[in-house]
């Protein structure tokens, strides 16, 4: 079972002058995931899973794997994902390399 955002009851007022769109700042905490309507899959690039792209055909390659991980668990991968970027190298010219790692949503 993974982890969601909980701020209904353990949400508290921060003080500071880097405000949001509210003027207010918050904090909460992760708490157990407890609607199973939905369930986040592990994180993938797209590198990985040509492959297994290959029955799916998505531009991303690891939205193949993402909506493979979803089947695997009975459910239907929504179309959302949230993906990060890690750094890998520094090019010789001063650029940067990255890869991008991303996980989706799937749903009953």
């Amino acid at each position: 079972m993974g982890l969601q955002w909980e701020n209904k009851n353990h949400w508290k007022w921060c003080f500071s002058f880097d405000l949001g769109a509210d003027k207010r700042r918050y904090t909460g905490q992760c708490v157990p995931q407890s609607n199973l309507d939905y369930k986040w899959t592990k994180e993938y690039k797209n590198k990985n899973c040509n492959e297994l792209n290959k029955k799916f055909s998505f531009p991303n390659s690891r939205d193949g794997c993402i909506q493979d991980e979803c089947q695997q668990m009975a459910k239907t991968w929504s179309g959302q994902w949230i993906c990060k970027k890690e750094r890998i190298k520094s090019t010789f010219w001063g650029g940067i390399e990255f890869d991008i790692w991303c996980k989706g949503k799937c749903v009953r």
